[in-house]
């Protein structure tokens, strides 16, 4: 297991509903009520996503079989089952994987395969009409990110979607720049850290990665994808962008200049 892994593998082990959101209403989850909805916003959020989907890029959109790359705890894979005939869960985490199939067995699912993710995409096979990430390319290092990122959209059926969210900036201070780069960095400054915000003292450092999006376009670009729509986000000081990416049958990567309205 690599660093990123080993860490996800802590977090699920402490506190999975926390760690998959960072939000502390579903921090210790212990009742029926916290946990439904943990799983009504994803299933709000998702079928938001379908209809962003079929107002910009393909009023048609139903997809078949879909992935959920960073499933977690399965917050939108377990909703976005509802939506087609076979969803596949992908995650680095075993535990996390663990958790999700004991809901999938509590709702009896019976149409979701989990598999364990990575780098190389191994587990996964044939083609997928929709792939969904969100929240995940963030803690992944950018050269490892956008391998994994090519794969994905090397995964879309022609005609399929994906949405995947990437962090391109963060509006932080110069010294809160240096605490996160201490925390990372300084042998005991987490264990400190952690201590100081009444955690375990052996959880582990959150990355987080900016991705540039000149790379992100390229891979998109020598990918001959041309249809896209994006949605901006902001998450405390974290700027990121929703990309709905639509793979065509058509070669043209741009629109000639006579063809411009």
């Amino acid at each position: 297991m690599n660093k990123t892994e080993i860490y996800w593998e802590k977090f699920a082990r402490e506190d999975p509903y926390f760690w998959v959101t960072t939000n502390d209403k579903f921090k210790n989850i212990r009742d029926t009520e916290s946990l439904n909805l943990f799983f009504q916003e994803g299933n709000d959020y998702i079928r938001n996503v379908f209809q962003i989907i079929r107002n910009r890029l393909d009023s048609n959109f139903s997809p078949k079989r879909a992935l959920d790359f960073g499933c977690g705890a399965g917050r939108v894979l377990l909703p976005l089952s509802d939506l087609v005939d076979q969803a596949v869960g992908l995650d680095v985490s075993p535990s996390l994987l663990d958790i999700t199939d004991k809901h999938i067995e509590k709702k009896q699912k019976k149409n979701i395969s989990l598999f364990l993710s990575d780098e190389k995409l191994s587990q996964l096979h044939g083609k997928f009409d929709f792939i969904h990430s969100i929240y995940v390319f963030q803690h992944i290092p950018v050269e490892q990110g956008l391998s994994i990122f090519w794969r994905l959209i090397n995964k879309l059926s022609v005609n399929g979607v994906a949405m995947i969210h990437f962090v391109y900036e963060s509006d932080i201070t110069i010294l809160r720049k240096f605490i996160e780069w201490t925390k990372s960095k300084i042998p005991f400054a987490i264990e400190f850290a952690n201590i100081m915000n009444g955690r375990k003292i052996d959880t582990p450092y959150m990355e987080m990665y900016n991705y540039p999006l000149n790379m992100v376009f390229r891979t998109l670009h020598k990918l001959n994808i041309n249809h896209i729509y994006t949605r901006f986000t902001k998450d405390g000081c974290y700027r990121g962008v929703m990309l709905f990416i639509q793979k065509t049958s058509d070669n043209d990567t741009y629109i000639k200049l006579p063809e411009i309205p």
